[in-house]
């Protein structure tokens, strides 16, 4: 986490956001936002089209786009609509230092923590950026970026969380298990399409990234790693969505990172020792829905390997869920059913891990938190009580080890209430784990947290 002294954090902030128009469209809603689960309703209801439920964040611009033909949206673009200046303050409690699942990499606070969020936006350039202040005083900037929009291409340079996947509990390549990734990005918006045959293959969204990892790394690893990724987005048909993903670790300290080198990382070239350069992970997802006026639904899984032969993924991880926006012709709950595993039967588990250059960020994987060898099971069920509202209670049981005779085994659960109107938003989470067996390293006891944040 980038910290700063809190009078200069919002000094900046306030001095740069009072210096441009008012907040434009180009910055992304945070992943943290209560839109997400809206849109993947909304998507799985075929009531939108053109969004890619595993290439997240979506801009503002993006989420006002796919919103303009829903009927009675005004209720959920109010989540859009906040000033270039957004303050909130947040009550922590929990176990001091504990980290939930897909949470940025922060740590539980104890008593207040004050908040200050802001984007805006100038032609084409689009500033945004979120400081954390906790009761200690120490000031956490979490994300921050500046962007640049040339025709339908967007260049992103800051700090920021990506979520590479259409899982929710986790996915197998790039979440915000970890603290945000400091980067350079490329990608386009809107989607466009390719000529000729090749127009068959829909509309088409690409994003490439490159960040250096910190110095302090695992033991024998190798200190400042570039990291990138690379991510292939398809829409064949207007209910399919299909993704080719890559992300790669190399170079870093003493180690070649030429432009050269990451062409041969890119063509997974031979590194000289019968394997491809660095630690590098590729696969295949896809989420189908199926919009029926009965019952729709989404089927969605995930396919990515930790190695390569011939180009192909070896050594694989999967993932796969069915999502309901409604049961039956009731609108008051979501389901959700998720399962992931990164068990290799007849290998040795090699998920995220690698001798000179481990998935991780500041000690947490950057993939699915379930982590390597492991087995995941999630189940979700969101309840829409009144309008400007969502509950989401979650269950989660993970088995690590379970190539071994003894895997440990954490149960997660999870409650968030989120309630909006046009001036202000509420969130109350609540996240608990409790591990049967303690795996080496891991604290003692049940370990959770209880926050309630007002955002104006």
């Amino acid at each position: 986490m980038v910290n700063a002294p809190l009078p200069s954090v919002v000094l900046a902030l306030s001095l740069v956001m009072s210096l441009l128009p008012a907040p434009g469209q180009a910055a992304d809603v945070s992943l943290d936002s209560a839109l997400y689960p809206l849109l993947d309703r909304l998507w799985a209801e075929g009531m939108v089209t053109g969004y890619l439920p595993d290439q997240l964040p979506v801009s503002v611009g993006e989420a006002e786009d796919l919103l303009r033909d829903v009927s009675g949206s005004e209720d959920i673009r109010i989540l859009l609509e906040a000033g270039a200046l957004v303050p909130r303050l947040a009550l922590e409690a929990g176990d001091e230092g504990f980290v939930g699942a897909n949470r940025s990499g922060i740590e539980v606070t104890q008593g207040a923590v004050a908040g200050l969020k802001g984007r805006a936006e100038w032609g084409q350039l689009s500033l945004y950026g979120d400081a954390r202040v906790p009761a200690d005083g120490e000031t956490e900037l979490t994300e921050a970026y500046v962007r640049v929009t040339w025709g339908g291409v967007r260049f992103t340079a800051g700090r920021e969380d990506l979520w590479w996947g259409p899982g929710r509990r986790g996915d197998l390549l790039l979440t915000n298990n970890a603290e945000a990734l400091t980067m350079f990005r490329v990608d386009n918006y809107p989607a466009f399409t390719l000529p000729g045959i090749l127009g068959n293959l829909g509309g088409v969204r690409l994003s490439f990234f490159l960040s250096e990892l910190e110095e302090a790394r695992p033991a024998g690893a190798v200190p400042e790693p570039i990291m990138g990724g690379l991510k292939i987005s398809l829409m064949p048909h207007r209910n399919f969505v299909l993704s080719l993903n890559r992300t790669f670790l190399f170079g870093g300290e003493g180690e070649d990172e030429d432009l050269g080198a990451l062409v041969d990382v890119l063509l997974a070239r031979d590194g000289g020792d019968g394997n491809v350069i660095g630690n590098q992970i590729g696969g295949i997802m896809g989420a189908w829905r199926f919009p029926s006026g009965a019952q729709p639904f989404v089927l969605y899984g995930e396919l990515a390997g930790e190695d390569e032969a011939g180009y192909l993924p070896t050594k694989k991880g999967y993932l796969a869920g069915v999502y309901l926006p409604r049961l039956g012709r009731s609108r008051l709950f979501d389901v959700r059913l998720e399962a992931a595993t990164t068990d290799m039967p007849g290998h040795r588990s090699v998920w995220y891990q690698h001798p000179n250059y481990p998935y991780v960020r500041e000690g947490r994987i950057m993939g699915h938190r379930a982590g390597n060898d492991a087995e995941d099971v999630f189940f979700q069920l969101g309840i829409y009580p009144a309008a400007n509202s969502r509950v989401s209670l979650s269950a989660a049981r993970t088995r690590r080890g379970v190539s071994g005779t003894d895997p440990d085994e954490l149960v997660s659960l999870g409650l968030r209430a989120d309630w909006w109107k046009r001036t202000y938003l509420v969130r109350l989470d609540l996240y608990r784990e409790d591990w049967d067996d303690l795996p080496a390293g891991e604290e003692e006891g049940d370990r959770g947290e209880l926050s309630v944040r007002v955002e104006l």
